[in-house]
């Protein structure tokens, strides 16, 4: 069996944490040697749920991209957030409350896809998401 990898890089921040916040990601599609990048303002939101925002966003445009079997699809995922990471993974329980709905929700998503890996990446080997966080935050932030 034949996979599709995509490669998600996503990130997420708040300035005065809570405060103004976004999400960014790149997406690399192999299959069709594409990629996209994501960004977006949410408002007031702490950094946690900046960062589960960002990744939501990102999982969902490959959905959109691959409207058919995603049980064919591989994703990589990669976050500078050691946290999101370990409780992604099941290493850590969401006890936070503003965090539990956004972690079901991608738990959902991601039980859809055939393969699913979720790594820590250091936030230097994780610039473009990065600057998209903050390119919108210059754009929109308050």
């Amino acid at each position: 069996m034949e996979y599709k990898k995509v490669v998600i890089f996503s990130d997420g921040g708040a300035r005065n944490n809570p405060g103004p916040g976004a999400g960014g990601a790149i997406v690399y599609f192999d299959d069709t040697k594409q990629v996209l990048g994501i960004g977006n303002y949410f408002g007031k939101v702490t950094n946690n749920q900046a960062e589960y925002r960002a990744l939501v966003d990102a999982v969902n445009l490959v959905i959109k991209h691959y409207e058919e079997d995603l049980s064919m699809v591989e994703l990589e995922i990669y976050l500078d957030s050691e946290l999101m990471v370990k409780q992604l993974n099941g290493e850590y329980q969401v006890k936070n409350h503003g965090l539990k709905d956004f972690y079901d929700s991608l738990q959902l998503k991601l039980s859809k896809f055939g393969k699913t890996d979720i790594n820590h990446v250091l936030r230097s080997n994780n610039k473009l998401a990065d600057s998209l966080v903050n390119a919108v935050l210059d754009r929109w932030g308050e």
